[in-house]
């Protein structure tokens, strides 16, 4: 009882309106530097409108307490502007295919490929996340729902990879099936590089970025041949 109303006060009084504060400045850096492309806008737009009445937050949680997950407050979104910064210090090109190992709604990869002009793949076990990203019409992008560990890593070429809410059984399972990606790939994690678990990619480089829980380093790496 007592450390369900102390999560209820941290997630009420100090979480949540930073969370909302950092969330409006977000989305004015994107309608300003992103919505001048008329598809991301028409696509982000209708994206947003079909959850006017479903809150994503909710939809997961929920999913995390029926999977028996301890981290049932885990969803959240990749700042866009953090997606921007990401494909420029990656270099990711139009030639390129994008995959977002964990793409909740869809946003990140409707973003890849509406303003990159490359393939862009999202890969998500809530079933109802993809069927409402399917159903937003964008030339270059694909949905797979199912295990990030099921899905068949030779697809992409530049893939993203938020784990920090993924139990450490699930984390391991996931770079087993990272390792089988093509060599010469690209690989950005949140938090810690992967070389931490395994020796098959190099590091390339490393940044802060700020998100809306707070400043974290992302790490760059290379499949090795």
């Amino acid at each position: 009882m007592i450390a369900a109303l102390s999560e209820f006060f941290v997630l009420t009084f100090w979480i949540t309106p930073k969370v909302l504060w950092f969330s409006f400045k977000e989305e004015r850096k994107v309608k300003r530097l992103f919505h001048q492309n008329a598809e991301f806008k028409k696509a982000d737009l209708s994206l947003k409108s079909s959850y006017r009445f479903k809150n994503p937050y909710r939809i997961c949680k929920q999913h995390m307490k029926e999977r028996g997950s301890s981290f049932l407050h885990s969803y959240g979104e990749t700042p866009l502007t953090v997606l921007d910064e990401m494909f420029e210090k990656g270099d990711l090109k139009a030639e390129d295919c994008f995959v977002d190992l964990g793409c909740g709604r869809g946003r990140g990869v409707l973003f890849a490929s509406l303003t990159k002009n490359c393939n862009s793949i999202g890969v998500e076990r809530i079933s109802l996340f993809c069927e409402k990203a399917k159903s937003i019409e964008a030339e270059k992008t694909q949905f797979f729902c199912q295990e990030i560990c099921d899905f068949d890593m030779q697809l992409g070429s530049f893939f993203y990879f938020y784990a920090l809410c993924l139990e450490e059984e699930e984390l391991e399972l996931a770079v087993r099936q990272l390792e089988k990606m093509k060599a010469g790939s690209k690989l950005i994690t949140v938090s810690f590089p992967l070389t931490e678990y395994s020796q098959k990619f190099k590091l390339l480089s490393s940044w802060e970025s700020a998100y809306p829980w707070g400043k974290t380093d992302l790490f760059l790496h290379l499949k090795k041949s």
